[in-house]
Formats: C-alpha cells, sequence, structure tokens
C-alpha cells in the first residue's frame, strides 16, 4: 500500500539518520533494527475508536515490538482528534504507549518536526519496552537538547547538570 511505503521511506530518510539534534544518534535509535527484524506491524485503517481493540491486540502478542497504524489520508483526521485516540488508549492501557504523528504535529526538537509523518498515525509500543530504550539512552547525548517540555510530552524524565 502506498501509505505504508511512503512511511518507510519516511522511516529511513529521517527517523533512522542520525543528527546532531539527539547527539548524533536517529530521531529513533531503535527504528532501524525493529524494521530490519521484521518487529513493526503497519495497518492502513481508518483512526477511530477502533485502536484501542488494535492496542489490546498488540499487548497480547509477542511477534512485534511496534505497531503503527496508519490513516488512509493526509487530511482525514486532525492532530486534536488523534491526540485523543491517543490518550483514550493511554488511560485505558497503561501498559501500552499510544503516541501520534501527523503531518501537522508540532513536536520540534534542535529544529527536527520528529512526529511530523507523512500520514496521521498512531504507534503503539509496550511502556516497559519503551522505559528500557528511553533508560539506555539517557546514558547517550540523545536529550541534550530537549527542553523539559519535549520531555513531558514524551513521558521521560532526565536529571539536567
Amino acid at each position: 500500500m502506498k501509505q505504508i511505503e511512503e512511511v518507510l521511506k519516511h522511516l529511513a530518510e529521517v527517523v533512522e539518520k542520525p543528527h546532531p539534534a539527539f547527539g548524533d544518534l536517529p530521531v529513533c535509535p531503535f527504528a532501524y533494527k525493529a524494521r530490519v527484524d521484521g518487529r513493526i506491524k503497519f495497518v492502513v485503517q481508518e483512526l477511530d475508536e477502533r485502536v484501542l481493540v488494535c492496542a489490546r491486540w498488540f499487548m497480547t502478542q509477542q511477534e512485534f515490538e511496534i505497531l503503527v497504524i496508519i490513516h488512509p489520508t493526509r487530511d482525514g483526521i486532525s492532530l486534536q482528534r488523534l491526540a485523543e485516540l491517543a490518550k483514550l488508549v493511554n488511560d485505558e492501557l497503561p501498559e501500552c504507549g499510544a503516541f501520534t504523528a501527523h503531518p501537522e504535529h508540532d513536536l520540534c526538537i534542535g529544529g527536527v518536526y520528529t512526529r511530523r509523518e507523512p500520514y496521521p498515525s498512531i504507534q503503539f509500543i509496550a511502556r516497559a519496552h519503551a522505559r528500557q530504550a528511553s533508560d539506555m539512552l539517557k546514558k547517550t547525548r540523545y536529550y541534550e537538547l530537549w527542553t523539559e517540555e519535549n520531555l513531558k510530552e514524551v513521558g521521560v524524565s532526565v536529571a539536567r547538570h
């Protein structure tokens, strides 16, 4: 599907590329390995309350580290509605982390719009897995340019020197 192809291209060209804003690490240092190992499941479907069913399924399976549900159109859902759906999942399934990406997302770190992607999507990851990854990154320069607001938005606490 063209949506998945475009998201994969974005992953390879933006998300997986090292950048000075992230201590010369990629935007997501773990995306490349998960992608090449086939541990990311991509689904194209309308983004609505059914994402909760998808999240419940995701948390019961062992094959995938990440589930990405991509909306079929670029302008079919607002950033606000997308955030509401992610909050629904995060409230109902605290062990599952739901993160949003959208063509209009404004999370910017060091000049890089980290959640601005070709199509609206919700990405799911087990919170325990995300916490383990962020703990590893705290030992690097990855979070140096992040503001307190950036860290709060993604739920990470970093001791500043």
